[in-house]
């Protein structure tokens, strides 16, 4: 019994690793609108391209899997009042936000060198994203939301 309980979660975790592995990555991209006072966070360049209308294209995030067969997918909503984006695991959107689309799909951290994103927030309603978890100036840190991985794949 132990035997055969063993092979089926070895055999669960071949195929979890092995779906990680062969998603395509896709880059996902920061934007800032100075003017907005606003971060943008997209793994379609058709959306901005190298900016336009006041976005200006930021040092990249990471990546992310193209594809979710193995993954859960990372949610993008948008709040009309504040302007702000918001981006989550949770296909819940929170308080004021509406749903806007799949960006891509978490990387299972310790696969494919997956990190931590953590997300900061102004009060301004402003959404920061990054790997690293020093706190930037005015904003209040939220703690880690999905994973991404450095290089690609």
């Amino acid at each position: 019994m132990k035997t055969k309980l063993a092979i089926f979660l070895l055999t669960i975790s071949f195929t979890f690793l092995f779906n990680n592995v062969r998603a395509q990555g896709v880059l996902l991209r920061r934007y800032y609108n100075s003017i907005l006072q606003k971060h943008f966070y997209t793994t379609d360049f058709n959306e901005l391209g190298n900016g336009k209308n006041g976005w200006v294209q930021e040092q990249p995030v990471g990546y992310l899997n193209s594809t979710g067969p193995a993954s859960i997918a990372v949610y993008r909503f948008y709040n009309p009042t504040t302007s702000g984006h918001y981006y989550s695991l949770n296909s819940t959107p929170p308080s004021g936000f509406y749903y806007e689309k799949i960006i891509g799909y978490n990387i299972t951290p310790g696969v494919l060198l997956g990190v931590p994103v953590y997300q900061y927030h102004h009060p301004q309603g402003d959404f920061f994203y990054t790997t690293s978890n020093v706190t930037p100036d005015g904003y209040t840190a939220d703690g880690p939301v999905f994973n991404v991985s450095t290089t690609a794949f």
